[in-house]
């Protein structure tokens, strides 16, 4: 089988360029997916995208406050499953930097999103 970019050498399917760090087709989708989004009432896609631009930024940010802000915003708007996707995405970040212990501290985050919905796998996500 040959092997190209973007695809899965087990099974040949097509992996989007997600964690490219700015370059490939995948760079700019974050920005047209929120312009796409401007004026509509998708909160909860909405907040996806901008965990999305988050997790892409992951081993890069030089703080959290910016997932403290959407995390925030998140449990405002009472929507379990971004915030279990926004752990995921802190889960990168730590795990990128090699932060053990606190990749574990989101891993029991994710737990008690678990005790809440039906998100449990996630935290396998993240092991």
């Amino acid at each position: 089988m040959t092997h190209r970019a973007g695809d899965c050498g087990a099974c040949g399917c097509r992996f989007p360029r997600t964690w490219s760090g700015g370059h490939g087709p995948a760079s700019g989708r974050p920005a047209l997916a929120e312009q796409l989004l401007a004026g509509l009432d998708q909160r909860a896609t909405t907040l996806t995208v901008q965990v999305a631009a988050l997790a892409r930024e992951a081993g890069t940010l030089a703080d959290l406050d910016g997932a403290r802000a959407l995390r925030a915003e998140i449990r405002a708007a009472g929507i379990t499953s971004a915030e279990a996707v926004l752990e995921l995405a802190i889960a990168l970040h730590r795990a990128v930097l090699g932060e053990d212990d606190k990749v574990r501290t989101v891993i029991d985050r994710l737990h008690e999103l678990a005790e809440r919905g039906d998100y449990a796998y996630y935290a396998d996500i993240a092991h």
